[in-house]
């Protein structure tokens, strides 16, 4: 999804939140359910997301026939090891999977919109 940006500099102020929900909003438009596993507070005052599996995307998006996992970030945000990881396995499942920030949001939105109108990643090599 490198084709079309948004500047940087103009999107550098949207939090990861604020991102998300923008994709979570724009998708339920569209016709797609979302999932997002939100943190919770431990003991300590520490937070945690409760998922089985480290790395695992924020969002799974799911409109018949099409399935879609999107690890969100922020225009600095860098994906750990294990969120490629998961994507790129994902990807090699021949599933839409994305790492995705605000400069991504126009090929994005084509996505939503329509994603038989793009071709599915090719995992990049182990």
């Amino acid at each position: 999804m490198a084709d079309q940006t948004i500047d940087p500099a103009s999107v550098a102020h949207i939090t990861e939140r604020e991102f998300q929900r923008e994709i979570e909003r724009v998708a339920r438009q569209l016709g797609w359910v979302t999932n997002h596993t939100y943190r919770g507070q431990v003991a300590g005052g520490g937070w945690r997301t409760t998922a089985t599996s480290r790395g695992f995307p924020d969002l799974t998006l799911v409109r018949a026939p099409h399935l879609m996992f999107l690890e969100c970030k922020t225009v600095k945000g860098r994906p750990t090891a294990d969120q490629r990881r998961w994507i790129t396995r994902l990807q090699g499942c021949g599933l839409h999977a994305y790492i995705v920030d605000p400069t991504k949001w126009l090929k994005l939105h084509q996505l939503l919109r329509d994603p038989d109108a793009v071709p599915l990643p090719r995992p990049s090599p182990r």
